[in-house]
């Protein structure tokens, strides 16, 4: 049996976050570990490297604050 996998198969946060989408966030979470082991320099580039806009970069590492939840 043959499966296919839809976009609408693939999970989103946006009905409990406000992030649009989950690899998205995955990939600020993983610059949030990086920041805290390796600093806020590793995880800029981080960030930049896997196209997260700069303005969102810059929010979550240095603005804590500002920081949405969506897997803390």
């Amino acid at each position: 049996m043959t499966t296919s996998i839809h976009r609408k198969d693939i999970p989103t946060l946006t009905e409990s976050a406000s992030r649009p989408d989950l690899v998205s966030a995955l990939k600020v979470e993983v610059a949030l570990a990086l920041a805290s082991v390796l600093g806020t320099k590793v995880a800029a580039r981080f960030l930049s490297k896997h196209y997260i806009d700069i303005g969102i970069a810059l929010r979550v590492l240095l603005s804590p604050q500002k920081r949405r939840r969506t897997f803390r």
